[in-house]
């Protein structure tokens, strides 16, 4: 992943990774973990906090700062997945009904990906909606590749028992996908929206 990144700082100017895990209480770790929540909920790309704007904002700020070494970030963004990705299984875990909504789409490039939500109620009554899924369709995005990744998703997130509708959109290839699931997904529902969108 690093190894795609340009990076035009010197490396011994970094922080490295060995340095973060002294202690959780330092300076050191603490600037680590907040870099890499700032970039999840930002959703901003990793070369971020080396950026010449960043750096420079950074030395204001905090004089005599030194850039984090990406892999202490990267850890950082590894435990917040986990720690999100066990929070919502936790709550997929105590429903019995999961709707989930599907779309599969070609990047200007004519790139394939796809995504996969899930709609639930909890047992607090508040509605809930988890992204499970978004992904690259490396092999050609026809129904029975779509329906596999769909399928890997559900078993992924055990909830194979729990689904009482898919809504997606019209193409065909979409379609039969959650056809060929029919014996796990309930109830197929095209997106309406999608469909008023066809017909203008």
């Amino acid at each position: 992943m690093f190894s795609r990144t340009k990076l035009s700082y010197r490396t011994e100017n970094w922080i490295s990774q060995d340095s973060v895990k002294i202690s959780t209480n330092s300076s050191v770790f603490i600037t680590a973990s907040r870099q890499g929540d700032m970039i999840a909920k930002c959703q901003l790309p990793l070369s971020f906090v080396h950026s010449d704007g960043f750096v420079e904002f950074m030395e204001v700020a905090e004089p005599g700062y030194k850039p984090v070494y990406p892999q202490a970030i990267l850890a950082r963004l590894q435990l917040v997945y986990r720690e999100v990705r066990d929070k919502i299984k936790a709550v997929l875990n105590k429903v019995s009904d999961v709707s989930l909504l599907f779309d599969e789409w070609s990047s200007v490039a004519q790139e394939s990906y796809m995504a996969v939500n899930a709609h639930c109620v909890d047992e607090d009554w508040q509605v809930r909606i988890f992204n499970l899924c978004i992904r690259a369709v490396t092999d050609r995005p026809f129904a029975k590749n779509l329906a596999a990744h769909l399928l890997t998703t559900i078993e992924k997130w055990h909830i194979s028992g729990k689904i009482s509708s898919a809504t997606h959109d019209n193409a065909t290839a979409v379609q039969n996908a959650t056809r060929l699931l029919n014996d796990i997904i309930q109830c197929s529902i095209d997106c309406s929206a999608h469909t008023l969108q066809l017909a203008s």
